[in-house]
């Protein structure tokens, strides 16, 4: 075992230790994090209450958020105690965080010897930690990157786009992944996307219309709570919330938004610029790990817990290649290194403005060649073994 790999597993294992005894320390407070929403949510659907209404502070600890088809992931707390109904919520955020990881581990090149190292560095991230501890819905957003990146690779384009169907969870997520798909020619995968969509969200229709017409009756009401209650800077990882840091441009939104629309667009064209027809079927893996960048760095509003979308895009940029040009190369360590500090003390440092910091670098890093690419292009034998491109339609 490498010093990496050990160390990313003592730095999990203390946090993991040090959040297991908080948490045992007074467990009926300690664990009313954001699972509580989904336990409340759960046990209203049980006992066939309205499921959206509007929040009482004083009532309740958080406001259930999400669309009514989410309801299916909260549906199996409902028969459960409080207790058991942590443990379950863990247990499924944390599952499909590694179901991400073992799916994109098998996607290694033969070649890559430090693969098993780079799949436990990504899995015992902060953001891996924070998003199972607290219940969120992070991890199906990863599993939706990193299967949609597998089954491209595997040449099934439509389950491909299926699996970004994931995205629902966050709707202006799978928004922003359409035009990729558009940009891209990948047909099949948008097909793919449009249909699984539609079959989740006519799956929602058993929890009736009455949760439709109560989600969006109360869409704008939680709008105005979050304004209220002001942008928590300190829990977010997008690049403006990295710019209001930096610059100090809190109380000066308009400055703040433009700055953010310039960074945000040359982000952008260059993403697009990887999602090409041709350098998309020649390196998916990449073309993926940008997009993933991109959609937490480009974000107005994605908390912390979400940052494990750099992960996962991190974990693809190293499995995809390495760029052929040395400076490029040296960009993508040094952003690897500070994406891991940024999602490690996010929270409990206020390090979170590293995180957009480190997906700009990498989506640079990913901007060129990778060696594969170059070699392959000189016709000779590919770095990492025989490269194939995916033909996607």
């Amino acid at each position: 075992m490498n010093l990496l790999r050990l160390g990313a597993l003592l730095c999990f294992g203390v946090i993991v230790f040090l959040m297991t005894a908080w948490v045992l320390s007074d467990p009926a407070k300690n664990i009313r994090t954001d699972w509580i929403a989904f336990d409340t949510t759960a046990d209203r659907l049980f006992d066939g209450e309205v499921i959206y209404r509007p929040y009482e502070k004083d009532v309740e600890s958080l406001p259930y958020l999400y669309p009514p088809y989410a309801l299916w992931l909260v549906l199996p707390l409902a028969p459960l105690g409080f207790y058991a109904s942590f443990v379950a919520s863990v247990s499924l955020s944390l599952g499909s965080t590694l179901a991400a990881i073992r799916l994109l581990g098998r996607l290694a090149p033969s070649g890559l010897l430090s693969t098993r190292t780079a799949l436990v560095v990504a899995g015992t991230t902060g953001a891996t930690i924070t998003s199972a501890l607290i219940g969120q819905y992070s991890g199906w957003l990863a599993l939706g990157i990193a299967a949609s990146a597998y089954f491209t690779v595997q040449k099934r384009p439509f389950v491909a786009g299926a699996s970004l169907a994931l995205l629902l969870l966050k709707p202006y997520l799978l928004i922003v992944v359409l035009p990729f798909l558009v940009w891209s020619r990948s047909w099949k995968m948008l097909r793919g996307a449009v249909v699984a969509s539609g079959l989740v969200v006519a799956s929602s229709l058993v929890f009736g219309l009455s949760a439709w017409s109560g989600f969006l009756g109360n869409a704008n009401s939680m709008l105005d709570l979050q304004r209220e209650n002001g942008v928590p800077w300190e829990k977010m990882v997008t690049a403006h919330a990295g710019i209001v840091k930096w610059t100090g441009l809190e109380g000066s939104e308009a400055p703040s938004l433009l700055l953010w629309f310039v960074i945000a667009t040359g982000m952008g064209v260059v993403v697009l610029r990887r999602w090409t027809p041709a350098r998309f079927a020649e390196s998916p893996l990449w073309a993926f790990g940008a997009l993933a960048l991109f959609l937490v760095a480009a974000n107005l509003r994605l908390y912390f817990y979400d940052g494990l979308l750099v992960a996962i895009g991190s974990l693809l940029y190293f499995l995809g290649g390495r760029p052929a040009g040395v400076r490029l190369r040296r960009l993508g360590g040094v952003s690897l290194l500070v994406a891991w500090l940024g999602l490690w003390g996010g929270v409990w440092l206020e390090l979170n403005a590293l995180v957009p910091v480190a997906c700009l670098g990498l989506i640079v890093a990913m901007s060129g060649e990778t060696a594969t690419e170059r070699t392959t292009a000189n016709g000779s034998e590919a770095l990492y073994g025989k490269a194939e491109s995916v033909t996607i339609s």
